[in-house]
């Protein structure tokens, strides 16, 4: 039975459990619209992504015209839109709605949340993740792991590895210009954005370390914030994925666990 003041945490907790037992229903199946039809959701192609139940029916709308990882998320994010509303006989989202009584967007944007944590869970099952952490811990090299046996991108890959540690940390994927084309934080009193869509100053150790494919290399430097910000120093684990861009994690020193001393290769 649940409590009837479930916390926040409490909410998302009872709702991953509920999505991981109906995903085992259906074999872990990583293909939204298999999953769909098993699950009685009818799929719509459309130039946006949502989720609909009207008089008893229930669909999905996927843009398909994306790439093919980012359709395949946004369909399993809108699956789990279903699944929320499913979960506990409705309980979960009565209870969000509840707690945000005084702002449905807020309910809303925090229900999206929920559902890019539930597609991540969708596409690279705990099993997998189990996996991957075993032979590299918690690191760049474990996301890049869930890339090549999930078919996940590596930002969402990127956030299935952080979120699933409840340690403080920023993650940064980055092309080789240095670019920041994307990046999150996790586990953080406040919200401390790191942001996007510019450019790491050549001087920065990002830039100026020498990485090799799949190898991770460590190091201290400051979180690069996009304000310029340069005074948090944190412990940097950094690779290069398959594609030339780097996979950047930053924690505190004493949140890093060490595997062992050689840092294998991913393949």
């Amino acid at each position: 039975m649940l409590d009837d003041e479930l916390s926040l945490h409490q909410i998302r907790d009872a709702f991953l459990r509920e999505v991981e037992r109906r995903h085992a229903e259906h074999e872990f199946t990583t293909d939204y619209r298999a999953l769909a039809q098993r699950l009685g959701v009818t799929v719509v192609a459309g130039r946006s992504n949502q989720a609909i139940t009207t008089s008893g029916e229930r669909f999905i709308v996927v843009d398909e015209q994306v790439a093919e990882q980012r359709a395949r998320f946004s369909g399993l994010h809108e699956i789990a839109h279903h699944l929320f509303e499913e979960s506990e006989d409705g309980y979960l989202r009565a209870r969000l709605k509840d707690i945000f009584h005084h702002s449905p967007e807020a309910a809303k944007h925090h229900e999206e949340d929920l559902c890019d944590a539930a597609a991540a869970l969708l596409l690279m099952p705990n099993h997998l993740l189990q996996e991957a952490v075993r032979v590299h811990g918690h690191s760049p090299l474990t996301a890049l792991f869930l890339v090549t046996r999930s078919g996940a991108s590596a930002q969402a890959a990127l956030r299935r590895v952080m979120w699933h540690r409840d340690v403080p940390s920023f993650g940064v994927l980055m092309n080789a210009k240095g670019l920041v084309l994307d990046s999150v934080n996790h586990g953080h009193a406040k919200s401390y954005p790191i942001g996007r869509n510019f450019l790491v100053e050549e001087q920065h150790a990002l830039r100026t370390s020498s990485f090799a494919p799949d190898i991770m290399e460590m190091f201290d430097a400051p979180v690069p914030f996009s304000n310029g910000n340069r005074g948090w120093i944190m412990r940097v684990r950094a690779c290069l994925d398959g594609r030339g861009r780097t996979l950047a994690f930053f924690n505190r020193a004493e949140h890093v666990i060490r595997i062992d001393d050689r840092q294998p290769a991913l393949f």
